[in-house]
């Protein structure tokens, strides 16, 4: 019976290693905004988005990272030296493949459209957009 178990086991265990690679050989890697397509937010002294991603067993976890993206821009890391309203990026480096894109605070000037992007050995593999909106209720 024991005998059986383990067989059944490692048959199991095989079955969900073949599928598991057959499906991240089609899916190298994702992208996730967990904020969904389009926010609204009203003025306010902080606000942030999140994105995280799904990468395949191919990549090592250093050679990927996520950016966040403005138009043609990337979204700067974090300064101390910039004053006034500003949107920065944190947890953009390799090793971390999530980031937060920050409103200090969130002003008119900062509605647009962000994309988020999963580079894995500086290629591009996967990106999601989010809408940002002001509130009209203030």
């Amino acid at each position: 019976m024991q005998k059986a178990t383990t067989l059944l086991a490692v048959a199991s265990l095989a079955w969900w290693v073949t599928c598991v690679t057959a499906n991240q050989a089609a899916f190298p890697g994702q992208a996730v905004i967990v904020n969904g397509t389009q926010v609204i937010l009203e003025f306010t002294e902080k606000a942030w988005l999140y994105c995280y991603a799904e990468v395949s067993m191919e990549y090592q976890l250093h050679q990927c990272q996520i950016k966040w993206m403005r138009g043609n821009e990337d979204v700067d890391p974090w300064s101390v030296y910039i004053t006034g309203p500003q949107v920065f990026s944190l947890g953009r480096s390799p090793h971390l493949i999530h980031s937060y894109l920050v409103f200090y605070p969130f002003v008119q000037i900062h509605t647009d459209v962000y994309t988020c992007v999963l580079t894995c050995n500086g290629v591009s593999i996967h990106q999601a957009t989010i809408n940002v909106l002001e509130s009209s209720v203030s």
